[in-house]
This record gives C-alpha cells, structure tokens and sequence, in this order.
C-alpha cells in the first residue's frame, strides 16, 4: 500500500513573505478605517457648530425683532442697553402696559443676551423676584459675539449706551435695526481623531471690523451674520 508521507511544509522565507503580505493588507485596511472614522467625527463636529450657530443665531433674531413691541401704547418697551458685547431690551408680551417684570409674572419681558463665562451664548430673563434673573445658555461654543447699532439712515449708531444714563437715551431711541455676528467653534476641544487643520482665517463682521485674527489653533470656525429690523421701534 503506498503512503504519501509529505514533511517538507513551508520554508522561512515563504512564511516571511506571507507575513509581509497579510501585514501590509491589515495595515492598508486600518489605513482605510481610520481615515473614514477621521472623516464621520470631523464631519460630525461641522455638522454640530453649524446647528449650534444657526440655533443661537434664530433665537435671538426672534426676540430682538420683537423688542420694543408695545401694542398698547402705554408700555413705553425699549432698548435698555446697548453694547458691542450684550443687548437689553423690553417686549410688553401680555399687551398690559408694562414691561418691566412684576414678580411672579411677565417673565420674559425683559431679556439680556451676552456670552457667558464659559464661552455659550447666554439668554437672560427678569422674573420673580425682579433682577435675579442670570445667564441661561442658549448654544454652547459661540466664540464671539458682536452688536452693531444702526438708525434710520443705516449709520451706526455709538456704543455703550445705558437707559440709566440720561444722556444715552436719545442715541438709544435712535435704533431701527441691528447687524448681529457671532463665531461658533466646533466644540470645547478637537477630537485626537479629528482631520488635522490650522485655523489661520481672520474673521470679520459687516463692517468689515476684524473680530478675530489668526486663531492658529485647530478648531474648526463658522462664521453668521444677520440684520434685525426692529418693526416696534420708532412707532
């Protein structure tokens, strides 16, 4: 009976070799996997600024477009301050008369937005009790936020003014709109799997004012702008 009886196997140098290929395979295939996950969390964290943009953005166009809106005529609402930094203004919502906050009513007829200390964009109401209202984050990662004042004519209008200051109310009661820019960034810090990018732009408002310059960091930036035409103010 014949008996085949082959102990022969594979050589080193064939094993070497079949070692080399499946090396160079996996490493193809991590290569592959790991670009596409750089690009599903970069892609992830743009998607992410622009909605936290686009969502402060939206809330405050649509409160400061109201402010000043007094359908009795007795409420006198108006703009409280006006900063590059911040806006105050008044909005008579229940049509009473009044839009300075009573305690334990009228909660959102005076409202304040700025930048909070972490970096959100904060929105602030005065209610009960009156003036302890504080910042309630509105987006988070907004980087700038800038005002610019207008009257009728589109000139702008020269900032601080404060309702409290006699001196400032005129200027104040000159408003008619208001340019709004605010920077996002892509998050409180970059992703180690983020696509590597230097973030060398200059940022820019209507005015053509730099607002940031050469941030040379690796945050990805969205810049929005609008223009708010106050409908209630100068009635």
């Amino acid at each position: 009976m014949f008996v085949f009886n082959n102990k022969k196997g594979f050589t080193l140098l064939e094993l070497v070799v079949a070692m080399a290929i499946s090396t160079i395979v996996m490493a193809a295939i991590y290569s592959t996997y790991q670009a596409q996950l750089r690009s599903h969390i970069t892609q992830q964290a743009l998607v992410e600024m622009q909605q936290n943009a686009r969502a402060a953005m939206f809330a405050m166009e649509r409160e400061i477009r109201m402010g000043g809106y007094d359908p009795s005529e007795d409420a006198d609402a108006k703009i409280l301050i006006a900063d590059a930094a911040q806006i105050k203004f008044q909005i008579d919502r229940n049509e009473d008369g009044n839009p300075a906050p009573v305690p334990g009513t009228d909660p959102n007829e005076q409202i304040r937005f700025a930048l909070t200390a972490n970096g959100d964009l904060g929105r602030e109401v005065w209610g009960p009790p009156e003036g302890a209202g504080s910042l309630q984050t509105v987006a988070e990662n907004i980087e700038v936020l800038e005002f610019i004042y207008l009257d009728e004519t589109g000139a702008v209008v020269a900032t601080p003014l404060d309702y409290a200051i006699v001196a400032d109310r005129d200027k104040l009661a000159s408003i008619r709109s208001i340019q709004i820019t605010l920077i996002a960034k892509s998050g409180a810090n970059v992703p180690v799997l983020m696509m590597k990018h230097k973030d060398h732009h200059t940022y820019t408002n209507q005015q053509g004012d730099q607002l940031l310059v050469n941030p040379d960091d690796n945050f990805r930036r969205i810049v929005l702008t609008a223009d708010v035409q106050c409908r209630n103010l100068g009635i």
